[in-house]
């Protein structure tokens, strides 16, 4: 959580030194969503992690400084099974696993945050009608994407918002078809 005069991004560092570090969450007071910023569950292999806790930065430019200490707390929360929602999961080669026929849970951290997934239909799956529904906390619009993956000029994309869930219909639950699905939180989160 940053202090009430900065903005704050946490990252993740690769463990691959030439590789770009991963922002999880930006604690944005200024623009986008004030209050502190909630990182659900990090997938992490066994061993050291390192983050980065940096100034967001503006136009290049970090947007301000302050004396006040921010607060980083880390907290085991389980262990991670198919279906979860882990970060970093914002870039689509990050999508996750969607197990067929399971409810999942993700988490939108921020306004822009995205959350992909990835959805492959079985192969014993017998090609009849299936629907997607999808539905976000009070408080927060998201916008839906659901790109099948062999014919992306068939996508599908929807609002949504707790008062009015969204549910993609009329899809084809054909064999090993696969499907990636895009939320990004557009206000409140």
């Amino acid at each position: 959580q940053g202090p009430a005069d900065l903005d704050v991004v946490l990252e993740l560092m690769p463990a691959d030194a030439a590789a770009k570090p991963k922002a999880l969450v930006q604690a944005d007071v200024r623009v986008k969503t004030p209050g502190a910023e909630v990182l659900g569950a990090l997938k992490v292999a066994p061993g050291p992690v390192y983050f980065r806790v940096r100034e967001a930065w503006y136009r290049r430019k970090a947007r301000t400084g302050s004396e006040a200490p921010y607060t980083l707390t880390v907290t085991r929360v389980g262990d991670w099974s198919e279906g979860m929602d882990a970060e970093p999961n914002n870039r689509p080669e990050d999508a996750l696993l969607w197990p067929w026929q399971v409810e999942v849970q993700g988490t939108l951290g921020h306004v822009d945050d995205r959350d992909h997934w990835r959805l492959t239909v079985p192969e014993d799956a017998d090609g009849g009608p299936m629907s997607v529904a999808i539905q976000v906390p009070v408080g927060v619009v998201a916008q839906a994407t659901l790109v099948p993956e062999e014919h992306p000029e068939d996508a599908v994309r929807g609002a949504v918002t707790a008062e009015r869930a969204l549910t993609f219909r009329h899809l084809r639950a054909e064999a090993g078809r696969t499907y990636r699905l895009t939320l990004r939180a557009t206000e409140g989160a």
